[in-house]
Formats: C-alpha cells, sequence, structure tokens
C-alpha cells in the first residue's frame, strides 16, 4: 500500500511540474520504478534524459525563432516582395523541420545543424508562400537562405539582413551629384 500512494504522491508532482512547464527530476520519477536503489537508478537515467531533451527542445525552439525574426526582417524590407505583394508585409509561420548531424575525421568532430521553415507572406495585393533555411556549423559557419514564391510562379532570392546590401564583398557604386 505504501508504495502506492508513494506512486500516486510522485504522479501527482509530475503533473504539477509539467503543468507549470518543469521537467520532473530523477528523484520524481523513482517511485514509477518501483522505489528502492533500481528505482532511484533508472529514475535517474530517465530524469537525466529528460533534462537533455527539454534542453535540446529550448534551444531548436530559440534557433526557430531567432531564423523567423531574421527572415521576416529580411522580407518585410525586400523591394522587389513589397512591389509585388503590395506594400506593408506581413510574414507568419505555416511548418518547420530540423536535423542535426555529428561527423568525427581523424578525432575532428563536427556538427551541423539544419532548420527548414515555411513561411506565409501576406500584402496588400496578395500572398505568396516562402522557404527559410538556415544551416550552421561544418566549415561555411553559419548560412542563411530564403526565398519567396510569388503566384506568377516567379521565385525571389531574399538577402538576409534586410535586403538592400552592403554585405561583406558587395560592391555599392554611389554617384554623388
Amino acid at each position: 500500500m505504501r508504495k502506492r500512494e508513494e506512486r500516486e504522491r510522485s504522479q501527482g508532482e509530475i503533473e504539477r511540474k509539467l503543468s507549470r512547464g518543469e521537467l520532473p527530476s530523477g528523484e520524481d520519477l523513482a517511485p514509477l520504478f518501483g522505489g528502492g536503489l533500481v528505482g532511484r537508478a533508472v529514475g535517474g537515467l530517465v530524469g537525466g534524459a529528460l533534462d537533455a531533451l527539454g534542453g535540446a527542445v529550448q534551444e531548436a525552439a530559440r534557433e526557430s525563432s531567432r531564423a523567423l525574426e531574421e527572415a521576416s526582417a529580411a522580407i518585410r524590407a525586400d523591394p522587389a516582395l513589397r512591389d509585388a505583394l503590395g506594400g506593408d508585409l506581413s510574414v507568419s509561420p505555416l511548418g518547420q523541420s530540423s536535423s542535426s548531424s555529428v561527423q568525427v575525421v581523424d578525432g575532428r568532430r563536427t556538427e551541423v545543424k539544419q532548420l527548414r521553415l515555411a513561411v506565409l507572406v501576406q500584402g496588400a495585393r496578395g500572398s505568396a508562400q516562402g522557404s527559410v533555411g538556415v544551416s550552421e556549423g561544418g566549415a561555411a559557419g553559419r548560412s542563411v537562405q530564403i526565398q519567396v514564391s510569388l503566384p506568377g510562379g516567379r521565385v525571389v532570392d531574399v538577402r538576409p539582413g534586410g535586403g538592400g546590401g552592403g554585405g561583406p564583398g558587395d560592391v555599392i557604386d554611389v554617384d554623388v551629384l
């Protein structure tokens, strides 16, 4: 009877933590695995895995938010899109996918993370669908690719950083009168 009460109390504590957006600890999970030495060991393993997963999910959410903000600013500033769709543009997320890979060659570890976002771009004269690709890690560092497909089939490549340029390696001709 005592183990059952501990398990029910543990379940209640886990539910309270989850409702507050917290993850249960190994100590919270131990009664679910029978308590005792084995329960504490398994609870600790599962709790550690949940902590790692929770950290990875939070990091992915931050990267997704950062990519959406960066892409939204660039899309809203792009003159070709403003002209085609009309004035002030709004950007809404439609979906996302992400992947991560690790490669070890000659003892050198390389991790590459990729994020793809689908966005809806709306203006006064219509809407279009966009694609945002972010790749981070490896030899290339961080790269962002933004493309918006207009209703007529034309694809606009949007420069990250708000369009209208002057990035590294760009040449800007200016005539001063």
